[in-house]
């Protein structure tokens, strides 16, 4: 029966992988974000605020940007190949000297309220479990700016800042997809402990460009019933078939 089951096994292999996947791409603005400093540990950006700071004014004043997307858009059998955050640095700084600094994405582990979050509670009464933000400590994507871009090399603002698809953030987000339909990130300076004043400006989505994640993803197709009954048709029509020839 070995040629038999070849058989049916390649009839039915044919049909799946007729039109088997599509390809789509999401693109998503933020559902909330908002930004939190240390220096002023209890009061809020409120949320309508047209940029987000990341940075530090020095080593005890970080910043941190929050950013909450809805991915419940996505279809429930997406599968995630790639995905991309652009944010849009907006004006420049005062910051100290010309410098680069690399800004880190993570997975935000606890809701926040935009209105509410402050670096001490991510919504009022609720404290963080970690001030600034709790967030899980693997880096899901980096991306280096500079804080004086009107420097030489001159680099003309607004422009856009890309945390690129990693195999982390990619899990990151089909995770999310799969389970709680929504995400969140926090974004901070890799280096917190520099004395110098090193900050960054984005637009928010109140902004003139709003941050943007990116998704590509494929879906694989269901056959239709009656695709699937001509399917097993055709096998059991093979197979009587195979069965006449073997017999004579």
């Amino acid at each position: 029966m070995n040629a038999l089951r070849q058989t049916l096994l390649t009839a039915f292999a044919s049909t799946l992988m007729a039109g088997a996947v599509s390809a789509a791409t999401l693109t998503l603005n933020p559902t909330a974000d908002t930004f939190v400093r240390a220096d002023s540990a209890t009061s809020t950006a409120g949320g309508t605020a047209a940029e987000m700071l990341v940075g530090q004014l020095n080593s005890t004043q970080a910043m941190h940007a929050l950013l909450s997307f809805d991915l419940s858009s996505l279809p429930v059998n997406a599968t995630i190949n790639s995905v991309s955050l652009v944010m849009v640095q907006s004006s420049e700084d005062g910051s100290s000297g010309n410098t680069t600094i690399t800004l880190e994405l993570h997975l935000l582990t606890q809701a926040f309220v935009e209105s509410q979050a402050s670096w001490n509670n991510a919504a009022t009464g609720t404290p963080w479990t970690t001030a600034g933000g709790a967030f899980d400590s693997t880096v899901l994507s980096t991306v280096d700016v500079r804080t004086r871009p009107s420097q030489t090399p001159v680099i003309t603002l607004p422009v856009s800042q890309t945390w690129a698809s990693t195999v982390n953030f990619v899990s990151a987000v089909q995770s999310a997809a799969d389970g709680s339909n929504s995400i969140s990130f926090l974004f901070k300076d890799a280096n917190e402990a520099n004395v110098a004043r090193e900050l960054i400006k984005f637009f928010s989505k109140e902004g003139t460009t709003a941050p943007q994640l990116t998704i590509d993803y494929t879906v694989a197709a269901i056959p239709e019933p009656s695709t699937v009954g001509l399917l097993m048709g055709s096998v059991v029509l093979t197979g009587g078939i195979w069965l006449r020839r073997r017999s004579r």
